[in-house]
């Protein structure tokens, strides 16, 4: 070998200053460049057109997406926005009624069902407003008038409807997307705050699709139940009083093979007595406690339609009104029932829910009964 190989290892060249020495601008901005880049988690270095370009994609990205998601929600996949719609509907509804100076003495609180029974019109004054959830069972209509109803009406007589589909404790895997459709939002827990992230909340939800439907971004098997329990959401709304307004003018039930197949699920392997009795409870107590007249209304189901959907039929029924009532009498709550309107079908809009006609009658009652007509 020869010496020059032998020798000592000479030192290495400094890249840096010969770049800064005998390169040209271009080179020395390019070195910059590089001491100014970002590593990547895979070791590649980016610079800043290279960041610049990922935001970029990173932005069209969003807008594709939120793009496609109202493709969705406009093909009624979702249905048109119920829950967060219905929720900001009763807060404008409310908001109204106190900037009239109209006073809410008599408050109809329940689920879906509620909301097509009870008939606040036929209150004397505009006193009564009609408040009501979509699909919910008692345990959620709980945590519902304690984070939204007793935030916005200061009522002196509650009046609760429920039926047998309310007080259903069947909690199999199959039952859950149908019978807790609603309650995997708890969007009203933050509708019935105030406060500045609040608002922006709200405000993202209603500029994006992707905020709104962030629950089912997060469960996307709900999808599929979603499409199937709300394949329209035409005629879901409230009027001035919060009624619900799509079944008040049909003559007799009306029902597809769809509504017939999802209740049949919801109501498989029925029972009650458990979670959603003292769902009741805890809801009764609630309201007792919050100084309120409370009154528990076990309403009527169409028996021709809706009983047989039930395993034991009308047995179901009647086992779930004994239930109602005992809960009642332990909270203090007064108690009426009103199921013996479900003889005649034609009172109702579909199985469960009534029509004018039916909820003129069921109201009227209610009202005479307690001696507020």
């Amino acid at each position: 070998m020869s010496s020059k190989q032998n020798g000592p290892p000479k030192p290495r060249p400094q890249h840096r200053e010969s770049l800064s020495r005998s390169a040209p601008q271009g080179r020395v901005d390019d070195a910059a460049t590089v001491e100014q880049s970002v590593a990547t988690p895979g070791g590649l270095r980016l610079g800043r057109s290279g960041i610049l370009r990922l935001v970029l994609v990173a932005l069209v990205a969003v807008v594709v997406v939120e793009l496609a998601g109202r493709f969705v929600v406009a093909q009624s996949a979702f249905g048109d926005d119920l829950l967060p719609r219905l929720l900001n509907e009763h807060r404008s509804n409310a908001e109204q009624r106190d900037e009239a100076g109209r006073a809410t003495d008599i408050l109809f609180f329940g689920s879906s069902t509620a909301g097509a029974d009870f008939d606040p019109n036929q209150v004397p004054d505009d006193r009564a407003y009609d408040l009501w959830w979509a699909g919910a069972g008692t345990e959620t209509l709980d945590a519902f008038a304690e984070a939204f109803a007793l935030q916005l009406f200061d009522a002196d007589t509650v009046i609760v409807g429920i039926t047998s589909r309310e007080l259903n404790d069947a909690r199999a895997a199959e039952n859950v997307s149908v019978l807790e459709d609603a309650e995997r939002s708890l969007a009203w827990r933050r509708v019935a705050n105030n406060d500045a992230l609040t608002r922006l909340e709200l405000l993202a939800s209603q500029v994006s699709v992707l905020v709104r439907h962030r629950a089912d971004l997060r469960r996307p098997t709900s999808w599929v139940a979603w499409a199937v329990i709300e394949q329209s959401a035409e005629g879901l709304t409230t009027d001035a009083t919060g009624r619900l307004t799509r079944y008040r003018d049909r003559d007799e039930p009306i029902m597809s093979e769809a509504d017939i197949e999802r209740e049949r699920i919801a109501l498989a392997d029925y029972a009650v007595g458990g979670a959603q009795a003292d769902g009741l409870a805890s809801l009764l107590d609630r309201l007792v406690e919050a100084d309120k007249r409370v009154v528990l209304v076990f309403l009527p189901v169409s028996y021709e339609d809706y009983g047989p959907l039930h395993p034991n039929g009308r047995a179901d029924i009647d086992r779930a009104k004994e239930v109602a009532a005992a809960v009642a009498a332990s909270s203090g709550a007064e108690f009426l029932d009103m199921s013996d309107l479900g003889e005649d079908r034609t009172l109702f809009g579909d199985f469960n829910h009534m029509n004018q006609r039916g909820s003129e009658q069921l109201t009227q009652r209610v009202l005479a009964d307690l001696g507020l007509d």
